[in-house]
């Protein structure tokens, strides 16, 4: 949904409480993130909804590399 400011400035809301400038940092480093996936085991941390991190582990590699 576009809405405009006060300002008369206009922005997109996608009703995630994300700028688009957030949203699309996002996006660029959960590709980053599926490339290295692919090549090694990576270290990454999920952001809890209350807000904490949670550390985790993962690769999309397959075994027989």
């Amino acid at each position: 949904m576009i809405r405009v400011k006060e300002n008369g400035d206009a922005y997109l809301d996608f009703g995630t409480g994300h700028t688009m400038s957030e949203a699309i940092k996002g996006a660029w480093a959960n590709i980053k993130l599926r490339a290295l996936l692919g090549k090694k085991v990576v270290e990454f941390y999920f952001k809890k909804n209350d807000g904490t991190l949670r550390q985790a582990f993962g690769t999309l590699m397959s075994e027989n590399r």
